[in-house]
C-alpha cells in the first residue's frame, strides 16, 4: 500500500489525510519532505532545542495539523511552522485554523462529497449558479467561452476584439469572485 501512495501527487494524499484519517498517507507526506525539515531545522538546532525534543515534537504538530489546516503548498507549509516553531515556543498544540480556512476547508469537502451525493451536487451547482449571476456579461461570455465551449484565449479575444492578456487577466478575476463567492456561502453556513 506504501508504494501505491508513494506514487500520489501531494494534494491527492493532502486528500486522503482530511477524507479518511489515512495515517500512511500522512506518513509518506511527511517523509517526501522530511529533507526540508531536517535542512531547515538543522541551522536552529542548540543546546536548548536539541533534535531529540524539536524533530518528535514538530512531527506530531504536522501530523494533526494535516487534517485540519488549509495546505496548498506543503514545502511552504512546513517551513512555516518549523519558522513559527523556532520563533516562539511552540510545544504540540494545535491551533485552529482562521475562519476562511475553514470556510475553503468545508467547501473543498463540499466539492469532493458532491462526486458521489446527487443531493449535495444539486446544492453545490445551485449555489455556483449563484455566484455566477455576480459576473458581469463579458466575464460571463468569457468565462463560457472557455470552459463551456472549450474555446482557446486566441479564439476569444478575437471574438470579442481585446487582447489574450485580457482574456487570461479577465478569467483569473473571474475564479476569484466566484471563489469568493462560494467561500463566502460555505462560511455562512
Amino acid at each position: 500500500m506504501q508504494l501505491l501512495l508513494q506514487n500520489l501527487p501531494d494534494k491527492e494524499l493532502i486528500s486522503r489525510v482530511k477524507r479518511s484519517n489515512d495515517r500512511e498517507a500522512a506518513a509518506v507526506l511527511l517523509s517526501r519532505y522530511s529533507h526540508l525539515l531536517a535542512a531547515v531545522c538543522l541551522p536552529k538546532l542548540n543546546k536548548e532545542k536539541s533534535a531529540s525534543v524539536v524533530y518528535p515534537s514538530l512531527l506530531q504538530y504536522m501530523n494533526s495539523a494535516l487534517s485540519v489546516q488549509s495546505i496548498y503548498k506543503v514545502n511552504e507549509w512546513m517551513q512555516q511552522i518549523v519558522h513559527a516553531y523556532f520563533s516562539r515556543n511552540v510545544k504540540s498544540d494545535t491551533t485552529l485554523p482562521s475562519r476562511q480556512f475553514q470556510a475553503l476547508y468545508r467547501l473543498e469537502n463540499r466539492v469532493d462529497n458532491a462526486g458521489n451525493n446527487p443531493i449535495e451536487k444539486e446544492a453545490l451547482l445551485t449555489q455556483l449558479k449563484q455566484a455566477l449571476k455576480s459576473l458581469n456579461p463579458d466575464e460571463l461570455y468569457i468565462a463560457k467561452a472557455f470552459y463551456a465551449d472549450q474555446k482557446s484565449f486566441d479564439q476569444i479575444a478575437t471574438s470579442k476584439d481585446i487582447t489574450i492578456d485580457k482574456v487570461r487577466n479577465t478569467l483569473k478575476g473571474v475564479k476569484k469572485k466566484i471563489a469568493l463567492t462560494l467561500m463566502d456561502q460555505a462560511y455562512e453556513q
